[in-house]
């Protein structure tokens, strides 16, 4: 990892857990402002102890936090980050980032959403304007890295974060992909191959044993039209509800040809288009992250 982004242990602290996810921990921590020399609230992802002994974990997660520091020099739209530097009784790496309020998956799920849901509304559903402001933020975000030939390939709301105006980031690029000069990538399918959530997978990242699959920019676009689903109505656009497999959505997008069915969303009807436009088997017809942008509900 390049040294200018590393901070010295003495000017962070790192305190307890907040969340976990498969592979990591993020702790509160408090980073040292040398200017003012204040300590300010910031955000610690770290390995989980018992998976950090794993050389090829400790790599993936390497490459993560370079990926992160990268992309955030430029992309307005992901997590802030500080730096990186090395905490706890092993010395371990850690990402050093800006303090976010909650993920969107806890603002869809949670019991005090309610207080910016609208209540008039039946479906107790999250108010009108918030879901369209959360959707153009996270169409930027992919906008960005898309027009540097970056796939984010694990969106969903676990991995995008609320700042106190609920205002939204993105964050995690352990397997994102820069496709280069090229506009898609072919292999052999395979489940090593898989990569990404089994709820937010495209069809392409699925296709049936022993064929060639391939896949481009577009891959986000669908997992885009999954998260803008799941926002209208907290649940998956599955039948299988929380549990679903790859092999389910394997099952249903390539041997059944048949695409989720987005949600009514009456009060935006644009946004209703938007979620139908992501999800379109054919990746070609999916609408881009920058049309997206453009869309006012």
């Amino acid at each position: 990892m390049a040294q200018r982004d590393f901070i010295p242990a003495d000017q962070v602290k790192r305190g307890d857990v907040i969340s976990s996810g498969g592979f990591g921990l993020v702790y509160e921590g408090r980073l040292l402002e040398k200017r003012s020399g204040r300590w300010l609230e910031v955000a610690l992802k770290q390995l989980k102890p018992e998976v950090e002994r794993v050389e090829r974990d400790l790599k993936q997660f390497d490459r993560e936090l370079q990926e992160t520091l990268e992309i955030a020099r430029w992309c307005k739209h992901v997590v802030k980050c500080f730096g990186w530097t090395r905490v706890g009784f092993r010395q371990s790496p850690a990402l050093v980032m800006k303090m976010y309020k909650q993920t969107l998956q806890e603002l869809i799920l949670k019991d005090d959403a309610r207080n910016l849901r609208d209540t008039d509304d039946p479906a107790d559903r999250l108010a009108p304007a918030l879901m369209l402001r959360i959707a153009k933020d996270v169409a930027h975000g992919l906008a960005e890295l898309h027009n540097a030939r970056i796939s984010n390939e694990d969106l969903k709301p676990g991995n995008v974060l609320l700042d106190a105006e609920n205002h939204a980031v993105l964050t995690d690029f352990g397997i994102s992909k820069f496709f280069g000069s090229g506009s898609q990538e072919t292999v052999q399918f395979s489940t090593l191959h898989i990569r990404g959530t089994s709820p937010f997978l495209p069809p392409e990242k699925l296709a049936s044993d022993n064929a060639r699959m391939t896949y481009s920019l577009a891959v986000d676009m669908w997992a885009f039209g999954i998260l803008l689903g799941q926002m209208v109505t907290v649940d998956l656009l599955y039948p299988y509800g929380h549990g679903v497999t790859w092999v389910n959505v394997r099952n249903q997008l390539v041997r059944d040809r048949r695409a989720p069915t987005p949600p009514a969303v009456p009060e935006l009807p644009r946004l209703q288009q938007l979620i139908h436009d992501c999800l379109q088997l054919d990746p070609a017809q999916r609408i881009t992250a920058e049309q997206a942008i453009h869309v006012r509900g």
